[in-house]
C-alpha cells in the first residue's frame, strides 16, 4: 500500500512566504484591508474589512495619491451618521504605523466612549493579524500601541486631554467628530505645526454638522474658497462630503401601494436615488418624527444630509430659510472675467486682466451704460484670520456682478482697492451717477477704510453711503456733519435682514456667486447679532452683499421711480431702465408698501448668463 508523502516546508520557504506577505501588505492597502484587517460590524462579530463605495472613493481620491506621490494630505470630511468614515481612516493610520517605520500616528475624539471604541478597533487590527505578521509590541495599553524595531506608534486619546507640545512630530492625525472639539483653536494650532507639510503625512478632520457659524462650519467654507494670494499655502486642504445614500445598507423594499410625495420625487430626481432608497429615507424620517415631534425632518437632514448645505442648515438658526435661499441655486454660474489688483501709484491701483482661475477679482458682468451700481465692503484686520470682501450689485435688478476677497489686505490699502473697483464700474455709467459705497464700520477696522475713502479718494467716482433717519421719505443730503458707512445696531441689523429677505422672497435678486450663496446659507442670527457689540470674526461675503443690497435699495431703488418726486436725481431715468408694462402686481405692491412708485422687475432683466427660473 502506497503511503502519500508529505511535502516538507523548509524554514527558508516560510521566511520567504512571510517576506512576500509583508511586501504585499506594505504596497497594497486594499489587499491588506481585505485579507489582514478584521473589524466588527452591525451584522458580524468579526470579518475582514471590505471597503464600501464611499470608502473606495476616499482611498482613490485622497489617500492613494498622497501615498504614491509622498505628499501631505489634508482633508476635512462632512458626513452622515454611520458612514464608516472613521473605520476607513483607522485602517489607514494602522497600516501606515504597522508597515512603515518612523510613523507617529494620533487618533482623537471628543468623548471617552468614542475614544474607547476607536482604540478597540486598533487593538482588533493588531490581535487578529496572522501570528507571523504580528510584531512584538513595545507598548500596548488603553492609549498607545507601539511595535519594537519599527519606531512607530499609534496613540488614541480624548480631545480634551490632548497636549501638543512645541516641536512634537505627528505624521498622521485623524480627528473623529471634529465639529465637537472642546477647544478647536488651541488644538488646531498645535496640530498645524506638529503635522509635517512636506513629504507623506495625513491630516484628517471628519464629523457630522454641529450648527452654523461654528468653527467647523467656518473651516468648511474656508476650504471651499480661494484664500489669500494664489499659490501661497503650506498645506492644501480639500473637503469631502459623504451623503446618506452612499451607505449600501440604507434601503428598504418598496411596500405594496407605496406612493412618493412630491418632495420625495424631487429628492429622487435630484440625487438619482432608487425607489428602495426613497422608501428607507421616508421610513427613517417618519421614525425621527415620532421621537422628535415637529422636528423629525430637521433631525433627519442633520444626521442624514443629502448635501452639505442641508446638514448645516438643519443644525443652525439661519437668517435666510431654505425656501428663500434654495431658488437661488439655479442662478449659480462661473464668472466671465478675472482681474488682479496692481499698484499704479503710492495710493492707487488698477485692474489687470488674468485667467479666471487665477483671479482675485471675479466679474460676472462688465460695466453697462445706463445702469447704476452699489458696492458693499466688509473689512477685516488683514492679519490673515479673516477676509475683507467687496461685492458689487447692479441696478435695476439687484444683480450681483462682481466680488473680491482677501485676508492679507490692510484696511488702509482696502480703501484704494474699493476706489479702483468703483472707478471700473463708474466707466459704464453716464450722467452724474457714480457707485454708492457702503462700508461696515462696526468694530473699528472699517472706520479706517471709510475715512480714507472720504479723504484720500474724494476725487474718485464714488459716493459714500450716507446715514439717514430710517423713517425719512427723502434721500439724505450730503453735508459736513453727515455720517457715512454702516454701523451695526440692533435696529440696523434688522433693517439689513428684512430688506434682503423681502427682496429674496419676491425673487428680485440675482446672485451668481457660489461663495456668496454659501455664506448666505451660513448666516445665523447669533452670528450676525455679535456684530452689534464687537468686531466679529469670519467676515463674510454675505455681509458685503447685504451692505450692497441695502445701499441699492435705500439709495437707488426708492428714489428712482415715477411718482417719487426725485426723477431728476435718477441716472438713468426709470423709463430707460425697463418698460413699465413689464412690472407685475407682486413687485408693484412691494414698492407701494413703502410709499413710493413702482419697482424693478429684478433678475429677469436682460441677464444673459442667468439660468432662468
Amino acid at each position: 500500500m502506497a503511503v502519500a508523502s508529505k511535502t516538507r516546508v523548509t524554514p527558508r520557504q516560510i521566511q520567504e512566504t512571510i517576506a512576500s506577505l509583508e511586501a504585499r501588505a506594505r504596497g497594497d492597502f486594499l489587499w491588506t484591508c481585505a485579507h489582514l484587517l478584521q473589524i466588527k460590524t452591525e451584522t458580524s462579530p468579526l470579518q475582514f474589512l471590505q471597503l464600501i463605495d464611499s470608502q473606495h472613493y476616499q482611498y482613490e481620491r485622497y489617500a492613494k495619491p498622497s501615498w504614491q506621490q509622498r505628499r501631505p494630505l489634508a482633508v476635512v470630511i462632512l458626513k452622515s451618521r454611520r458612514a464608516r468614515v472613521s473605520t476607513f481612516w483607522e485602517a489607514w493610520l494602522y497600516w501606515a504605523m504597522r508597515w512603515y517605520p518612523g510613523q507617529a500616528c494620533l487618533i482623537a475624539a471628543h468623548l471617552d466612549r468614542s475614544v474607547n471604541e476607536l482604540y478597540e478597533m486598533v487593538e482588533r487590527f493588531h490581535q487578529h493579524l496572522p501570528v507571523e505578521l504580528q510584531p512584538k509590541p513595545k507598548t500596548l495599553n488603553r492609549k498607545e500601541l507601539a511595535y519594537e524595531g519599527l519606531d512607530s506608534s499609534l496613540t488614541v486619546e480624548a480631545a480634551r486631554y490632548m497636549d501638543i507640545s512645541r516641536g512634537q512630530l505627528i505624521n498622521h492625525v485623524h480627528i473623529a467628530e471634529a465639529p465637537y472639539l472642546p477647544d478647536p483653536e488651541t488644538i488646531m494650532a498645535g496640530l498645524e505645526d506638529a503635522v509635517p507639510w512636506q513629504g507623506w503625512s495625513s491630516f484628517i478632520l471628519e464629523g457630522t454638522a454641529n450648527g452654523m457659524g461654528t468653527w467647523f462650519h467656518e473651516f468648511w467654507l474656508g476650504v471651499g474658497r480661494k484664500q489669500g494670494r494664489v499659490g501661497v499655502s503650506r498645506r492644501h486642504w480639500q473637503r469631502c462630503f459623504i451623503p446618506w445614500f452612499a451607505h449600501p445598507d440604507y434601503w428598504l423594499p418598496v411596500p405594496k401601494g407605496f406612493e412618493m410625495t412630491a418632495e420625495e420625487r424631487e429628492l429622487q430626481r435630484q440625487y438619482g436615488l432608487t425607489d428602495e432608497q426613497v422608501v428607507w429615507y421616508a421610513a427613517t424620517c417618519a421614525d425621527k418624527e415620532k421621537l422628535h415631534p415637529g422636528r423629525g425632518t430637521l433631525i433627519m437632514q442633520q444626521e442624514h444630509p443629502s448635501c452639505a448645505e442641508e446638514a448645516f442648515l438643519a443644525s443652525g438658526s439661519v437668517v435666510f430659510p431654505p425656501d428663500v435661499i434654495d431658488p437661488l441655486k439655479r442662478q449659480i454660474t462661473h464668472p466671465r472675467l478675472g482681474y488682479r489688483f496692481e499698484r499704479s501709484g503710492a495710493f492707487s491701483w488698477k485692474l489687470s486682466p488674468v485667467r479666471v482661475s487665477e483671479a482675485a477679482v471675479l466679474v460676472w458682468e462688465e460695466p453697462r451704460e445706463g445702469y447704476e451700481y452699489a458696492i458693499g465692503v466688509d473689512v477685516s484686520s488683514g492679519s490673515g484670520s479673516h477676509e475683507s470682501t467687496i461685492v458689487v450689485v447692479r441696478m435695476p435688478g439687484f444683480v450681483q456682478v462682481a466680488e473680491w476677497g482677501d485676508d492679507q489686505t490692510s484696511p488702509g490699502d482696502l480703501a484704494g482697492l474699493v476706489a479702483c473697483v468703483a472707478r471700473y464700474y463708474a466707466g459704464g455709467v453716464r450722467g452724474r451717477s457714480v457707485p454708492i459705497v457702503n462700508v461696515d464700520i462696526t468694530g473699528g477696522w472699517g472706520m479706517d477704510t471709510n475715512n480714507r475713502l472720504g479723504e484720500f479718494y474724494s476725487g474718485e467716482p464714488l459716493q459714500l453711503y450716507i446715514w439717514e433717519a430710517f423713517d425719512r421719505l427723502a434721500p439724505a443730503k450730503v453735508g459736513p456733519g453727515a455720517r457715512t458707512g454702516w454701523l451695526f445696531t440692533w435696529v440696523s441689523k434688522n433693517i439689513l435682514i428684512s430688506t434682503a429677505l423681502n427682496l429674496m422672497k419676491e425673487r428680485l435678486v440675482t446672485v451668481p456667486s457660489r461663495t456668496i450663496q454659501e455664506d448666505l446659507r451660513a448666516l445665523d442670527e447669533v452670528r450676525l447679532s455679535r456684530r452689534v457689540t464687537v468686531e466679529m470674526g469670519g467676515h463674510d461675503r454675505a455681509v458685503a452683499w447685504l451692505l450692497a443690497v441695502v445701499a441699492a435699495w435705500r439709495k437707488i431703488a426708492r428714489w428712482s421711480w415715477p411718482g417719487s418726486g426725485f426723477e431728476e436725481e435718477a441716472a438713468p431715468k426709470a423709463q430707460e431702465w425697463v418698460d413699465p408694462a413689464r412690472y407685475d402686481t407682486t413687485v408693484k405692491s412691494l414698492y407701494e408698501e413703502v410709499g413710493v412708485g413702482r419697482g424693478s422687475t429684478g433678475g429677469d432683466l436682460d441677464v444673459p448668463w442667468q439660468v432662468q427660473m
